[in-house]
């Protein structure tokens, strides 16, 4: 008859330091000098054109914001324009990205070269921001905080 051998308790403790150490070993944090975003605020806007006040948030008073990612390609036009948050939901954000859309940014440089940047805003919607003030000189439409 033939006997069967019952694994070493060395094997069973080497298999679950091999579980429990590899995967933390296998995926080390990639450090980068680059930041993956840059806020476009720290960008100089060549072109910018105002959110159109969607009618159902001018009748109902409503305001609101809408939060970006995009990207700002070597010739300064936006792309891939992508909603990461608003408020409320549904309402601006369609005239936040049909804006953004229009929008060009000198070129970012690196060593000389012009890149894409990934990059991200926030577009604040207002009652108190008549269509007519909106400024067309490069200056954003939408309301900013002012300093206390």
């Amino acid at each position: 008859m033939p006997t069967v051998q019952t694994p070493d308790w060395r094997w069973f403790a080497a298999m679950l330091a091999l579980a429990v150490w590899c995967p933390s070993w296998a995926q080390q944090p990639t450090v980068t000098a680059d930041p993956p975003r840059v806020a476009a605020t720290m960008l100089k806007r060549t072109r910018i054109v105002a959110p159109a006040m969607p009618q159902v948030a001018r009748d109902n008073g409503l305001s609101g914001f809408v939060e970006l990612n995009f990207t700002i390609q070597p010739d300064g036009s936006v792309t891939d324009v992508q909603v990461v948050n608003a408020e409320p939901l549904g309402l601006f954000e369609a005239s936040a990205i049909k804006a953004l859309s229009q929008w060009r940014y000198e070129p970012v440089l690196l060593k000389g070269e012009p890149v894409a940047k990934l990059a991200m805003i926030r577009m604040k919607f207002a009652q108190d921001t008549p269509v007519e003030r909106l400024p067309a000189n490069g200056e954003p439409p939408f309301k900013q905080a002012q300093p206390k």
